[in-house]
């Protein structure tokens, strides 16, 4: 009969034809008709049970047998059938899922294409879900396919060439993605034109076809294999049909036996309701029974004892009257659970707080539960409650309550403390789960709750500290081992900070991890005084190399001029030595050379001056000793004395130098000596950093309310690392003292690296700038000077050169410790037909100022006796020394050196060495303005 159902089932889904149906539903039909004839012909077998029962039974059992045998035929036939049936729709269903499977590989990796080709023109890692979703679900699909052809030989054979390309697909993407990670846009571009995704991609399309075509030509020959599985099935049916009538006497049988174990089965639950019974005696709690009108049928010892009811007197008394509950609180009566139970049919529980009430008043709180016994039709015909002494149960709940509510407290406590810490303070659970931030956490980040707790704590995390952090808080998860850890983290506003993260396992008694606790400590000064101190010690270590090449450049820049000087005075000795013996040739070239070596010791001596004046400039200007006395000056007279006095070295070295000038007259707000020394170090350095025969420019021009200059070479150029560092003090360009010109290199050997130092300071101080440029070495350099002008004077400065002779008749006291000094002083003044007396100690010099009564005092500073300071004090206070020009000619020239001399009286401070054309200047003004008043 089963057999037939299922054909029936069978012809109604697949549309089979109407002869086939017809078959099943007459076999049917034969069997519904004829089971009740059977019936009742067992019933009469029963009735007829006598002598001839033996036989009967001999009959009975061999039709057993037969119906067995026929049934075993029927099921084995059916079952086959029923099998190649199956087995052949699930090879057609197969193909079709194999189809299926090999066009979704094709589509996965179309999938991850598409997010690895998002991800690699956005470089937003959301595209890269779809990418690992696809490569993730690829693998396993490509297994589905491996399992559905692993027993055809010809697919097997193309598989490993589907899994190498897609192999090779995903190893081009991962690729792609890498490069885009690690070198950007461009780099991932560049892998991608290549085309090896495309060639990748259309390999596997190819392969996935040749497959598919190779299921879709197997699709006719298994159609047909269906069909013929089919028509076997109709003709085995129509057979099993035939068997099934011989089944109803299997059936008679069965049904007899039924009733024989009908009767056993009364026996054996009657055993099973004693059995029942000893076990609701057995139960650990009260258990009562009630039939369906609620009185008591059954206690077990457990509810007589809590009840204080024996079985006896409970027996048919109402379920209220021996179970008598009332509410712990209020004492108010509590709906008994067995009647809802009895009335709802359902199971009901008892409300809490519910107490037991027993016979002898005893007390004791409960916790139960109804439900209710039905029959064999469904039918409730009773209820059985289920209670129990809950006392130990709520001593032990108040007891945890107790525990938690302290726990809870010094939790509040604890939030409280973290809340006020200057720290981050977290919490998880064993599991590494987010529970709990402090407020700090919060204000920093500027998240809330919802956002921050779980994992979302690496989102603020920079993101080369993101992986580092991840791996070390899962080690620490997996070990149960303590970290520290300095990261950063960004702001609310944006900014990131360095953070030392330090996290602690919190352990149970038995040595489980309950929580971590962690802090957060904000190391951003830590980190930047850190950053500050090694920067610092970059910077005095470089400062400290750079003090070292200085001093050694020192030494050799005031070698070089000493040695040509000694050498002269040499030559001097051998010439005067040789004219006292009368040896000399009488031809004249003695006076030339004496000429010659006079102008060489000149030039190197000018060459000491100015190194050591630009030290001195140098020291002061840092130190913001220097003060310029700025006056409406005209430019081009300025450069032209900048051009001048660099000129001797252009000539020498055979260099082309090219000025121009802006036609109109521009002025500045300036200090002009000092601007003629920016421009002339400017036009030095251009010589000297240039090979002979160099061509260098000087191009002047206006704007709006600039001036700008700017001077360029064809020397050796300035390299890109350099340029940042060329206004250093003591920088040199490497290379430059072998690279500098020939003349220039004997005259200045490479420079001391402050003459630059020099111009931006100057620069600096008349509010203009100074700029470096060069395209690298040895393809010229050009600096370019701006400086802001202003409107043209009123009058003209006038242009007249004062007479730098002093008249015949002035009286000169010369006073200096130093003998050589004095007399070679004394010569010079002597020359230019001035008076002069000389004195070598202050007391003197007061003596001798006194008797002499000089116009001009020319006082060293460091004397023995009375110091200079003191000596012109002593003068100023005698009413002939009230009008007598003071000069302190000395070697302290600080800004404060000239102060105390000025407090002392001097008219005038003159650094020695000193020039002596200067020196006649500077008494000629003075005296012209003594007779101006």
């Amino acid at each position: 009969m089963s057999s037939c159902l299922y054909l029936l089932s069978y012809c109604f889904k697949n549309r089979y034809d109407f002869v086939s149906l017809f078959f099943v539903v007459w076999i049917l039909v034969c069997c519904f008709c004829i089971s009740p004839i059977a019936y009742n012909l067992m019933l009469q077998n029963d009735a007829q049970r006598g002598s001839s029962s033996l036989p009967r039974s001999l009959w009975l059992v061999a039709g057993a047998g037969a119906a067995i045998a026929l049934l075993s035929i029927n099921v084995i036939s059916t079952v086959k059938n029923v099998q190649r049936l199956n087995d052949n729709t699930r090879s057609l269903a197969q193909t079709y899922e194999t189809i299926a499977h090999l066009e979704m590989v094709v589509s996965l990796a179309k999938d991850a294409e598409t997010g690895q080709r998002g991800f690699v023109i956005t470089g937003n890692p959301d595209y890269l879900e779809p990418y690992n979703q696809a490569t993730a679900d690829l693998e396993q699909v490509i297994e589905q396919v491996a399992q559905q052809i692993e027993t055809d030989a010809q697919q097997q054979a193309l598989l490993p060439t589907l899994r190498d390309r897609v192999k090779r697909k995903l190893s081009n993407m991962e690729v792609n993605i890498g490069l885009r990670q690690t070198a950007g846009f461009e780099a991932a571009q560049q892998m991608v034109m290549t085309g090896q995704g495309k060639a990748a991609m259309d390999a596997i399309r190819a392969t996935v076809n040749e497959m598919v075509q190779l299921e879709q030509e197997r699709l006719p020959v298994r159609s047909q294999e269906a069909d013929r599985a089919y028509r076997t099935a109709i003709l085995t049916g129509l057979i099993s049909g035939l068997l099934a009538l011989a089944a109803l006497t299997a059936f008679l049988i069965a049904l007899r036996k039924y009733l024989n174990a009908r009767d056993h089965a009364a026996t054996t639950i009657a055993a099973q309701a004693e059995n029942l019974k000893i076990t609701l005696t057995s139960i650990g709690d009260g258990v009562i029974t009630t039939d369906a009108q609620g009185r008591v049928t059954n206690l077990n010892p457990v509810a007589e004892a809590l009840t204080g009811w024996t079985i006896a007197e409970a027996m048919s008394q109402p379920l209220e009257q021996v179970f008598q509950i009332v509410n712990e609180s209020s004492r108010e009566s509590v709906p008994n659970p067995a009647f809802r139970a009895l009335a709802e049919g359902t199971i009901v529980g008892l409300a809490n707080h519910t107490v037991l009430i027993a016979k002898d008043g005893i007390e004791r709180p409960i916790d139960d539960n109804a439900a209710p016994i039905r029959d064999r039709s469904g039918e409730v015909i009773g209820c059985v409650l289920v209670f129990r002494d809950v006392s130990d149960r709520q001593r032990q709940e108040r007891q945890l309550r107790a525990e938690q509510k302290r726990l809870a407290e010094s939790e509040q406590r604890f939030l409280q403390i973290a809340d006020t810490m200057p720290q981050i303070v977290w919490v998880t659970r064993p599991d590494g789960y987010h529970e709990y931030y402090n407020r700090r956490w919060y204000d920093y980040i500027g998240c809330t709750p919802e956002e921050c707790l779980g994992t979302g704590w690496n989102a603020p995390l920079h993101p080369e500290d993101q992986q580092k952090a991840v791996d070390l808080w899962s080690h620490s998860l997996r070990t149960g081992e303590p970290y520290e850890i300095e990261y950063r983290f960004r702001s609310y506003a944006g900014e990131y900070r360095w953070f030392l993260g330090r996290a602690l396992p919190v352990r149970d008694d038995t040595g489980q991890i309950t929580r971590w606790f962690g802090t957060c400590t904000d190391i951003e000064d830590f980190k930047q005084a850190e950053a500050e101190r090694n920067q610092l010690a970059a910077d005095l270590s470089e400062a400290d190399r750079r003090k070292d090449e200085f001093l050694a450049t020192l030494a050799h820049e005031l070698r070089n001029p000493l040695a040509p000087i000694r050498n002269g005075l040499q030559i001097l000795q051998r010439i005067n030595s040789s004219s006292s013996n009368g040896t000399g040739n009488g031809n004249g070239s003695g006076s030339e050379t004496i000429e010659r070596i006079q102008a060489m010791m000149v030039r190197q001596l000018t060459q000491m001056v100015q190194l050591i004046d630009e030290l001195m400039d140098v020291s002061r200007i840092s130190r913001g000793k220097v003060t310029l006395r700025p006056e409406p000056v005209e430019v081009s007279a300025i450069i032209e004395q900048a051009v001048e006095a660099c000129r001797p070295d252009v000539e020498a070295a055979q260099q082309v130098l090219s000025v121009t000038l802006p036609p109109q007259s521009v002025y500045l707000q300036a200090d002009s000596m000092r601007l003629v020394q920016v421009f002339s170090n400017l036009l030095n350095n251009a010589s000297k950093y240039s090979e002979t025969g160099a061509e260098i420019s000087l191009n002047a021009e206006q704007s709006d309310r600039s001036f700008t200059v700017s001077i360029k070479d064809t020397g050796i150029g300035i390299s890109a690392e350099m340029l940042p560092r060329i206004f250093n003090l003591f920088t040199q360009v490497e290379g430059a003292f072998e690279r500098a010109s020939g003349t220039a290199a004997t005259a200045a050997q490479g420079g001391l690296g402050i003459g630059l130092t020099l111009v931006k300071q100057l620069v600096d101080m008349h509010e203009g700038s100074v700029q470096a440029y060069s395209a690298g070495l040895g393809r010229g350099s050009e600096f370019v000077v701006q400086l802001p002008t202003i409107a043209p004077p009123d009058q003209a400065a006038d242009s007249s050169e004062s007479n730098l002779l002093a008249s015949n008749m002035r009286r000169i006291l010369i006073v200096d410790d130093n003998e050589d000094s004095a007399l070679t002083l004394t010569m010079l003044f002597e020359m230019t037909g001035d008076q002069t007396q000389t004195a070598h100690d202050g007391l003197q010099a007061i003596e001798t100022a006194a008797a002499f009564r000089p116009d001009v005092a020319l006082l060293d500073i460091g004397l023995p006796g009375l110091n200079g300071y003191e000596v012109a004090q002593h003068i100023r206070q005698q009413p002939w020394g009230e009008s007598m020009i003071l000069v302190a000619l000395t070697g302290w020239g600080q800004i404060e050196d000239r102060e105390k001399s000025s407090a002392a009286g001097f008219n005038a401070h003159m650094v020695k060495p000193v020039d002596h054309d200067a020196l006649l200047a500077l008494l000629q003004e003075l005296m012209d303005g003594r007779l101006n008043r």
